[in-house]
């Protein structure tokens, strides 16, 4: 893997650490998402890609059952397989060029993750971390929002993420935009350089 590559990766997980947990937000009984933001990665070797910028979070008294996980506006990629995993130390996985991701596959994170779709999410669990095996076989590529069926009792809900990814043959520098109108709702776009 070469070094731009290596730091693309990087500063990607690095941004959305910063989005991490913390910015968890909802109304309703799951506590879903990483921040806001326009998020572009640099097309890799690979056709599959790691995703894990959203957190999970049950704050309530009662279960939550994840019904279905799916990608809101896809073009040019497609949801292989959902999980979810713990957080370790407060960071999320973030996003990579391979599935699964080298780095990850030894940690108890990793080996600790559950198929996303019939998983429950207990108060007691803490933050989680939804992780996304994705398959984009060429760029551009990308998805407006990640989406969240899930239940608790008889009652069914639905949440949006409210990161924008993309996958670019380049990406743009930092601070710079895309056009009006090609620029996510979230409407702030984090650009690395690098490719492959």
């Amino acid at each position: 893997m070469s070094s731009a590559r290596n730091l693309a990766t990087l500063l990607v997980t690095v941004l959305c650490t910063a989005c991490s947990v913390a910015d968890l937000h909802s109304s309703r009984p799951l506590e879903f998402g990483g921040g806001m933001g326009d998020l572009c990665m640099p097309a890799g070797g690979s056709a599959d890609y790691t995703y894990g910028f959203e957190g999970l979070r049950n704050p309530g008294g009662e279960a939550i059952t994840i019904d279905h996980v799916s990608l809101v506006r896809a073009h040019g990629v497609r949801l292989e397989e959902a999980f979810v995993a713990p957080i370790a130390n407060m960071t999320l996985i973030g996003a990579r060029h391979t599935w699964p991701w080298p780095n990850a596959t030894g940690t108890d994170a990793w080996t600790s993750k559950v198929p996303a779709n019939g998983s429950l999410l207990r108060p007691a669990d803490g933050d989680r971390n939804l992780v996304l095996h994705i398959v984009a076989p060429r760029a551009p590529a990308g998805f407006a929002a990640v989406r969240v069926d899930y239940s608790v009792g008889a009652r069914r809900f639905t949440a949006k993420s409210t990161t924008t990814f993309h996958i670019e043959p380049k990406c743009e520098p930092m601070g710079r935009h895309r056009p009006p109108g090609s620029v996510g709702a979230a409407g702030r776009r984090l650009g690395l350089q690098g490719g492959s």
